[in-house]
C-alpha cells in the first residue's frame, strides 16, 4: 500500500516511498508509525543531492491534521521497536541496559542483529555484552512485561 506519495510524504520522503521494499507499521503512544527500510542497494535520487544508503531506516509518524500527513521522525517518546524478520513490530520501553531509547532493532540478511539510533540515522550490529548473535527473531527473558500506554496492564 502506498498513498499518492506527493500528497502523503514531505519531500524527500514522497520519492524514497517510492524505493522503499520493506515498511513496518505500529503504533506507539496512541500515534501510527511506519517504519521504512532500503534492503537494497545505495540509491541516487534525482541530482544526487540525497541518497539512501543499502539498510538505511526512516521512521514516519502519522498526523492527520498536517498536510503532507506523514513525516520523520527522530525519536519515539523514550521507546524502541523491535522488527522481526516475519512478525509484527514490538513497541518497548526500554528496561535492560542494553535496549536504548529510540532505536529500531532489525535483524540483517546474514541474520546479524542490527541497531539504528533514529537521531542519526545510522545503523550498526548491535553487540551484547556476550558479543555479536546471529538470529532471526528477538527474544526477552524477563517476568516484568508492561504495556508503554497503560499503567502497568499488558
Amino acid at each position: 500500500w502506498d498513498p499518492n506519495p506527493t500528497a502523503a510524504y514531505a519531500p524527500p520522503y514522497d520519492v524514497v516511498s517510492t524505493k522503499m521494499v520493506t515498511r513496518h507499521i505500529f503504533f506507539c503512544h496512541g500515534s501510527l508509525y511506519q517504519v521504512w527500510k532500503n534492503t537494497g542497494a545505495t540509491v541516487k535520487l534525482g541530482s544526487g543531492n540525497f541518497r539512501i544508503r543499502a539498510d538505511e531506516i526512516f521512521v514516519l509518524r502519522y498526523d492527520p491534521g498536517c498536510w503532507p500527513c506523514w513525516d520523520v521522525v527522530k525519536d519515539l517518546g523514550g521507546c524502541s521497536v523491535f522488527l522481526g524478520k516475519s512478525s509484527s513490530p514490538v513497541v518497548v520501553r526500554p528496561t535492560v541496559p542494553e535496549v536504548r531509547a529510540d532505536c529500531v532493532y532489525w535483524i540483517d540478511w546474514p541474520d546479524v542483529p542490527m541497531v539504528c539510533d533514529i537521531a542519526t540515522g545510522t545503523s550498526k550490529p548491535w553487540v551484547l555484552p556476550c558479543g555479536a548473535l546471529k538470529s532471526d527473531c528477538w527474544y526477552f527473558g524477563h517476568d516484568d512485561r508492561t504495556s508503554i500506554d497503560g499503567e502497568g496492564g499488558n
